[in-house]
């Protein structure tokens, strides 16, 4: 895992080293090339002369040089709002000896009419050209790069008028350059555009990566921030005639602002996912969510509304997102989040390109390329920090799913995971001393933790941890098993309840000694002042007597160290490989069990229940069966509790689901109208996240509906997780998963957990029902049980009925399903399909031909 985050940071560096190599590459070559060229007077031979006039009505220069003139004459550029109407006189000496060829550079590409006029005579005037978004038939090159070629003799001198009209930027930057020069500028633009969308379009596809690798929606958002940038620059520099049909460009340009909007949406959106705000942050998420909804309602009134309304309307809000943008930013300052840093720094280029655009086009900045060009070189700088920013990030985010990986969620200790690694870690290159495991398991954690409020558990456990872990070093010297963590770099916590610490001894006797010490004493627990609970332990331990072993056999010993001290009711045990041939039975079956549901060697088999009421719905429950190849039947309570030891739940519970989910299909394919089927699952699944989206990926691969399986669940006081439990557990009964509460009567099952859950069915488990005719106080418990779920609105099944007799009574009493011998044996499948078309559906004849204690046993 360490080697993968690595990898992903290295390659991240390179691509950001590569970027920022183009960026420099375009922006030095950009200012070499015309370096002096866009400046009023460029050309040494040349004196220019300029006028600003306004005029609200007069389209014809004529008009300009009547006796009626009513135009106003400004100092400098007008920089007037609205639906503007303005003149540019412009008076070009030639002073050399030679003549000149030049063009007149106007610009704006967002304007929307150009018309250039040269006098002619005192009030005659020849119109040259007629450029801008609004006219036609204007070559492609003249929209983004509006000018017009002329030719002036020596000693002579030339006067143009430029009229403009638009409802937008007013300002025309007005520049000439020699011809040839000209065709060089152009050419550096191409470049620097085509670098530009290149650099876009690169980052886009690097980011699409990311998004669809990492699954962080932050990355998609900033894809839409920096196509969304490409948009408004394009459109606003002319080169959307290169990327757009040329309809298209010019509606986009008469939206300009609401292009501004999406971008300034995209940009809170961004700030959002980047910084990884939550609902629950408060106050800050809801005023962003707000302003992000107000932008995008915005954008939809500047489609519509004239454009000078709907920049002046802008201008607040844009403001108001960059308040609320920093607001995010300096929020998570105060949390120290790494990456925030690049992300400020990034809003520093753009900020002064923002600046210098604006004020260029407000006539208060001299017209050069740099300025001309400065939102466009601020916005790849700024995407060059940001891509650092996402660098740093990213490595973040892969450290923290690296610590998900191998930490307890809860505690933050290490896990199983970082323990395996810490074993072959030091059994690689540990000393002569040799190496074994310690497990202490809190023997009495599920009667004392449902009293210990969340608020303490941590505290409790870690406390607990770090007392053990305190005591081992008085006589073993413990080794790092999470060296990042310097409070509690030498435990482990294997589940809930159980602690594992490293030490770098092979010595039994010290073992023993230092065992048989921590189990004399009676409570155990380090916080009786705030916690008045006695904690009880059980220790174990087992050595790595051969470095050839995998991690997790060592593990897996030591798990069955405590077990077998549990078993044997004793306080403590070390693991004898040399003769314990149960423990090595475990071990075999728990690495055979993995191959086993990898090589589908398992079987799913179905024992029917009949509906007393109801005769048309195919009911059974499945029953899981493992043949060993050479051990022969295996009974799922022993398979099962090695699944939950050694970590193979998940992928058994995911095994049965999609085989029973499949042969539930098949049945409805074979002219089954209505089916039932009962799935045993484990509560600590049940407490899973993404437990619930495992169902629905299978329940959609067999198209298969919810409302034809119930789910049973035995009541457990351990759960890893009790909130994402009731979660869980909501979410499938509204999918219409029925649930039942399985083996009611025994261990922590109630009516209280029917009623603190929607269940919908109660099975009575077969203890009351077998002696149910030889006593009268069990028939008063079941009789007081099905009464009592009745009351509840719960559907009652009886299990474990094998005679006629108990099946009367049983109806007598009200019950609604039944499930036993008397119905039919547990059977294959495919007996089971067969079963299905029997006259007579009470035959005990098909099914397993296995002892009876095997079939009494447990089921998943």
């Amino acid at each position: 895992m360490l080697a993968h985050l690595n990898r992903l940071q290295y390659l991240h560096g390179i691509f950001i080293s590569f970027l920022m190599v183009l960026i420099l590459w375009g922006f030095v070559g950009a200012w070499y090339q015309t370096n002096g060229l866009l400046n009023h007077a460029p050309l040494l031979n040349l004196q220019l002369q300029y006028r600003y006039l306004l005029d609200s009505q007069s389209t014809q220069p004529e008009l300009i040089q009547s006796d009626h003139f009513l135009a106003t004459e400004l100092n400098r550029a007008p920089v007037t709002y609205g639906n503007v109407n303005q003149w540019f006189q412009l008076t070009v000496t030639n002073t050399a000896d030679v003549a000149g060829h030049f063009n007149l550079l106007l610009d704006n590409p967002m304007s929307d009419r150009i018309r250039v006029f040269q006098k002619t005579g005192y009030d005659h005037f020849a119109l040259l050209a007629e450029l801008g978004d609004r006219v036609g038939s204007v070559p492609r090159a003249l929209r983004i790069l509006p000018n017009i070629e002329f030719k002036l003799p020596a000693l002579s001198e030339v006067e143009f008028w430029v009229n403009v009209q638009t409802t937008g930027a007013p300002y025309l930057p007005l520049a000439i350059i020699e011809h040839s020069e000209f065709h060089e500028y152009q050419k550096t633009l191409h470049l620097i555009w085509g670098t530009f969308i290149g650099i876009i379009l690169l980052m886009s596809a690097y980011n699409m990566v990311l998004y669809f690798g990492v699954g962080d929606r932050a990355y998609f958002v900033y894809i839409c921030y920096i196509c969304t940038m490409l948009l408004l620059l394009g459109v606003v520099h002319g080169y959307g005639y290169y990327i757009f049909p040329e309809t298209l460009q010019r509606w986009l340009s008469a939206k300009i602002i609401a292009i501004n909007a999406i971008a300034a949406y995209f940009t809170l959106q961004f700030a959002l996912y980047f910084l990884r705000f939550q609902p629950k942050d408060g106050a800050i998420f809801s005023i962003t969510r707000y302003v992000s909804l107000a932008l995008l309602a915005f954008t939809l009134f500047a489609l519509v509304a004239p454009e000078y309304i709907a920049a002046t309307l802008f201008a607040a809000i844009q403001v108001l997102t960059y308040v609320v943008t920093g607001a995010l930013i300096f929020n998570k300052l105060k949390t120290k989040f790494r990456w925030t840093k690049y992300y400020l720094i990034s809003w520093i280029p753009f900020f002064i390109g923002a600046a210098i655009g604006y004020l260029l086009y407000s006539a208060h900045l001299e017209y050069t390329f740099l300025n001309r060009h400065a939102l466009m070189f601020s916005v790849i700088f700024e995407m060059a920090f940001i891509s650092m920013a996402l660098a740093d990030r990213l490595g973040d985010t892969e450290r923290r799913r690296l610590f998900q990986a191998t930490h307890d969620f809860k505690l933050g200790l290490a896990n199983e995971a970082l323990l395996e690694s810490a074993i072959q870690r030091h059994g690689t290159h540990t000393n002569r001393h040799g190496l074994s495991l310690i497990t202490i398991e809190i023997s009495n954690y599920d009667a004392v933790i449902p009293y210990v409020p969340d608020s303490e558990l941590k505290g409790l456990m870690l406390k607990l941890g770090s007392e053990f872990a305190t005591q081992l070093k008085r006589t073993l010297p413990l080794l790092d098993i999470d060296p990042d963590h310097k409070k509690h770099a030498n435990v482990a916590l294997m589940r809930g309840e159980m602690f594992s610490y490293l030490v770098n001894t092979n010595k039994r006797l010290l073992l023993e000694n230092t065992l048989k010490n921590l189990s004399n004493k009676d409570n155990f627990n380090p916080m009786q002042e705030i916690i008045p609970y006695r904690i009880q332990c059980i220790f174990g331990a087992a050595i790595l007597n051969d470095y050839s072993e995998q991690p997790m056999e060592l593990i897996i010993k030591a798990k069955q160290s405590v077990n077998q001290a549990s078993e044997s009711g004793a306080p403590y045990y070390v693991f004898n490989s040399d003769n314990t041939e149960n423990s090595d039975r475990k071990v075999r079956l728990a690495q055979d069990l993995g191959n086993a549901i990898r090589g589908d060697s398992l079987e799913l088999y179905h024992q029917p229940q009949f509906y007393i009421h109801d005769t048309t719905t195919a009911s059974s429950e499945v029953l899981l069966r493992w043949t060993h190849p050479d051990l022969g039947p295996i009974p799922a309570s022993e398979f099962v509790l090695i699944a939950e030891e050694t970590g193979l739940i998940k992928r058994l519970t995911r095994w049965v689901l999609n085989q029973a989910f499949a042969q539930s299909k098949l049945l409805i394919d074979s002219g089954q109208s209505a089916i039932n089927v009962s799935i045993n699952i484990s509560a600590n699944d049940l407490s899973r996240l993404g437990f619930v989206d495992e169902i629905e990926v299978l329940l959609a691969k067999h198209s298969m509906q919810a409302d034809c399986f119930t789910l049973e669940l035995t009541e457990t006081s351990h759960l890893t997780d009790r909130r994402t439990f009731a979660e869980n557990f909501r979410t499938l009964r509204d999918m219409g998963f029925r649930f039942a509460i399985d083996d009611f009567g025994t261990g922590y099952s109630s009516l209280t957990y029917a009623n603190d859950h929607p269940f919908t069915d109660l099975k009575i488990d077969r203890s009351f029902i077998q002696e149910l005719l030889q006593s009268n106080r069990q028939i008063a418990i079941v009789s007081a049980t099905i009464s009592m779920a009745k009351e509840l609105g719960l559907i009652i099944t009886a299990e474990g009925v094998e005679d006629e007799s108990t099946l009367q009574a049983l109806i007598r009493l009200g019950c609604d399903k039944i499930q036993g011998y008397q119905i039919a044996r547990p059977m294959p499948f495919k007996d089971y399909l067969n079963w299905q078309y029997e006259p007579e559906k009470t035959s005990t004849n098909i099914g397993e031909n296995l002892p009876l204690p095997f079939e009494e046993q447990d089921e998943l």
